[in-house]
């Protein structure tokens, strides 16, 4: 483990990389809601494509894993940013295509979700390798700014991707999928350029894959999944849920959804920030930032006019900037150096999990009523919270309170 002592440096390019792969990923993310109502797709087509993307994500992940301990972080990264920088060029034709109805909604639907699962099995290895590389160049001390800061780097994608497509989609709802390639190229030249290729460490050619469930890991993959589950099923429902609420067109719904996404994102850097600065126990984090998400979800239906709701956003983004990187660090400092990799892969498994059930079961519940999916991931927020609460003796048996 390296004993850096200032890991920002180090880490800097990796930040920046993920920010800009996370805002071609976020900007599709924002608009599908909406391209979806001008091409008549049904609310389950939109979470059939986001699950199945997340299916792909998953199963990925451990293969990523596994070669990550075996070839080193930036070998997988370098492949996964040139892999998805391609696909994204493949995804702006099927987009403009759909659109200008070169071919019917249902054919539009047949080509795009293929497109988008392969697209999301290479950006789940992004993640995965950032993480890997923060493990290899972070001291166990370190290790929870290390993961605040590629928390921002994902909350500057969080925020330029809403916010690209809030601005490009008033001229053509294909031209922030456009700034996507281009981002997801200059990425590609920044791991090329910037990031190290560090000695593989003994062991990690032979290291078997992580189990989820795995005592060492178990509270972070736990606390991935209910995460990545909330902030999905926000995602997936909430350009549904401003165009029903505020009686919005399709553009209008676009940019009004793209600001309240934004406005999460300002969030994550606000807690990146202050992580990085205190450094304070990762169970704490998990506990506090919990129990603000919870409630600031489950307030979103509620709220009667937009700068409300973009508040509510605010301070569930708050509480999820406290909650990523206490689930990362909690895994990574619970497995070898030689595990790095399987460990983020564990992780983003239990991400992917999330993301393969949270559309369908959210959609599903955004139609028997609005208020439903945002209420259920305020529950389940809660939930964790009071988990960490009343079985604190549990919890505390991570490596690293």
């Amino acid at each position: 483990m390296s004993t850096d002592s200032q890991p920002s440096t180090s880490i800097r390019p990796l930040v920046l990389i993920l920010a800009l792969s996370m805002l071609g990923f976020m900007a599709f993310n924002t608009l599908i809601g909406p391209i979806s109502r001008d091409l008549g797709w049904a609310e389950w087509q939109v979470g059939a494509i986001v699950t199945v993307s997340g299916l792909m994500w998953m199963v990925g992940a451990k293969p990523w894993g596994r070669r990550i301990d075996a070839f080193g972080a930036r070998h997988v990264a370098m492949t996964a940013l040139r892999g998805f920088t391609l696909l994204f060029v493949v995804l702006v034709l099927a987009v403009y295509g759909s659109l200008v109805h070169w071919w019917s909604a249902a054919y539009s639907f047949m080509v795009i979700l293929p497109i988008r699962c392969v697209l999301s099995l290479f950006y789940g290895a992004i993640p995965i390798a950032a993480t890997a590389y923060v493990g290899q160049v972070t001291t166990v001390d370190e290790r929870g700014r290390g993961m605040a800061a590629l928390g921002m780097g994902s909350a500057l994608g969080m925020i330029l991707g809403p916010a690209s497509a809030a601005l490009l989609s008033g001229f053509h709802l294909a031209l922030p999928v456009v700034f996507g390639c281009v981002t997801g190229g200059i990425a590609w030249w920044l791991a090329r350029r910037h990031l190290r290729a560090f000695p593989i460490v003994p062991g990690g050619l032979y290291t078997p894959p992580l189990s989820v469930f795995d005592p060492r890991v178990r509270l972070g993959t736990i606390s991935a999944l209910i995460a990545l589950f909330a902030v999905m099923s926000a995602q997936v429902n909430t350009g549904f849920l401003v165009q029903d609420t505020f009686k919005l067109g399709t553009r209008q719904a676009a940019s009004v959804a793209g600001a309240m996404l934004s406005a999460v994102g300002v969030a994550l850097v606000v807690s990146g920030l202050l992580v990085r600065r205190y450094n304070w126990p990762s169970l704490s984090l998990l506990k506090v930032g919990s129990l603000i998400a919870g409630l600031a979800f489950m307030s979103q239906p509620f709220l009667p006019n937009p700068w409300l709701m973009a508040c509510g956003f605010f301070m569930a983004g708050f509480g999820m900037g406290l909650v990523f990187p206490a689930f990362q660090t909690l895994a990574s400092v619970g497995v070898e150096d030689h595990e790095q990799g399987n460990a983020a892969a564990a992780v983003s498994t239990a991400q992917a999990m999330g993301m393969v059930v949270a559309p369908i079961v959210s959609t599903s519940l955004y139609h028997a009523a609005p208020a439903a999916p945002y209420v259920f991931i305020g529950v389940l927020m809660l939930g964790l919270f009071a988990f960490l609460q009343v079985g604190r003796p549990m919890a505390a048996r991570s490596p690293k309170s």
